[in-house]
C-alpha cells in the first residue's frame, strides 16, 4: 500500500491497542479541522471499509501509527467500523460481548446499519445474522 493512496476497501479486523495509543497527539484544533475535512471530502464522505456515507459523525482514522496527521496517513470510518478497529477501548470499559459468525464484520456492520433504518430491534437483526454467543464474557476478557 503506497503512504499516498490509502487503500480502497480498508479492511476491518478488530485489534486490542495499547491504551497509551488510542488518543494519538493531534495539531491545534483549527489545524486538526482542516486536515480532518480534507479527509472527508477526499473519501466523499464514505467510510473506506463498509461504504457507508453520511455527512456527519464520521471518524478520520490513522492508517499507520506513525502519529503523521497527513491526509495521506488518514482515511474516513463510520463510527460502527471505527469501534470495531478500537475494540480495546470496549473492553477498558468492560462493555463488549464476542459473538461468532460466518459473516465478515463489515458485512455485519453493513445489515446492522439497514435493520437498524427499518425499525427492527437488535433482537431481530442479531437473528438475521446467525450470531452465536463466543467463548467468553466481557469479563473474562478484561482479566486475560
Amino acid at each position: 500500500m503506497s503512504k499516498h493512496n490509502p487503500p480502497e476497501n480498508f479492511i476491518l479486523r478488530p485489534g486490542v491497542t495499547n491504551p497509551a495509543l488510542w488518543y494519538p497527539e493531534r495539531p491545534p484544533k483549527t489545524q486538526w479541522d482542516r486536515i480532518r475535512k480534507v479527509v472527508l471530502e477526499r473519501d466523499d464522505y464514505t467510510c473506506r471499509s463498509c461504504g457507508h456515507r453520511a455527512l456527519k459523525y464520521m471518524n478520520v482514522h490513522h492508517l499507520e501509527k506513525s502519529g503523521e496527521n497527513t491526509p495521506e496517513n488518514l482515511i474516513t470510518m463510520c463510527v460502527a467500523c471505527h469501534t470495531v478497529l478500537h475494540i480495546g477501548r470496549n473492553l477498558d470499559l468492560k462493555v463488549i460481548e464476542i459473538w461468532s459468525s460466518e459473516l465478515p464484520q463489515v458485512e455485519i456492520v453493513q445489515r446492522s446499519r439497514v435493520g437498524v433504518k427499518e425499525g427492527l430491534p437488535l433482537s431481530q437483526i442479531n437473528k438475521t445474522l446467525k450470531l452465536k454467543r463466543g467463548p467468553h464474557s466481557p469479563d473474562s476478557l478484561y482479566n486475560l
